[in-house]
């Protein structure tokens, strides 16, 4: 046999024998800015979760079913100064208003009962009809009175969200902080009239 093909043939073996490398990929890693934007992604998105999670179901305008507890949706002391005068103190960037009822077939609990989104041209108009003459202070309701009840959900750009609450039948009103009744008669039929109905 020729010497040189020999040499080949040998050499051809050995590689044939060679054990095979497992030949690794690596991964290609996010950029940091990246890793970042989807990071911050997934915690709004909790967020929105947690928060879906804590005012249920909503109904008319994003109403919840059932009334809000009156005050901030976060408590701050240097808010409680204005909201002990008004009951939408400041001009909102955004009104809600929810109109709620109970009866022997709820259980005497408060139901939806239709909800509206206040117009943003028509906000202060609103919130200005609602300043009506008060008396500070509350007085027990028969539960019937109860029955028909009324929240504004006040929205703010530098201030944390406030609840406001009307107790149709009772007469009452508060904010979380200011607690009170109507001075007269006609002081009710003029913030009933000044909220529009959806």
């Amino acid at each position: 046999m020729d010497p040189e093909q020999s040499r080949r043939d040998g050499a051809h073996r050995g590689a044939d024998a060679a054990p095979a490398r497992a030949v690794r990929r690596r991964r290609p890693r996010l950029p940091r800015n990246r890793t970042l934007v989807i990071t911050l992604c997934l915690t709004v998105a909790a967020g929105f979760v947690v928060t879906i999670g804590v005012l249920g179901h909503s109904g008319a305008a994003g109403c919840p079913r059932t009334p809000l507890p009156e005050g901030r949706v976060r408590e701050q002391s240097r808010y409680r100064a204005v909201d002990a005068k008004q009951l939408i103190p400041g001009t909102p960037r955004s009104l809600v208003i929810c109109r709620y009822g109970g009866s022997e077939s709820t259980g005497w609990n408060l139901r939806l009962r239709s909800g509206l989104s206040v117009d943003h041209r028509d906000i202060a108009r609103v919130v200005q009809g609602v300043r009506v003459p008060l008396k500070p202070g509350d007085h027990s309701c028969p539960l019937l009175a109860t029955m028909r009840h009324t929240s504004l959900i006040a929205g703010y750009t530098d201030a944390p969200d406030l609840v406001a609450s009307i107790s149709d039948g009772c007469g009452t009103l508060g904010n979380g902080i200011l607690r009170a009744y109507f001075a007269s008669g006609a002081a009710r039929s003029a913030l009933f009239a000044s909220l529009p109905h959806g």
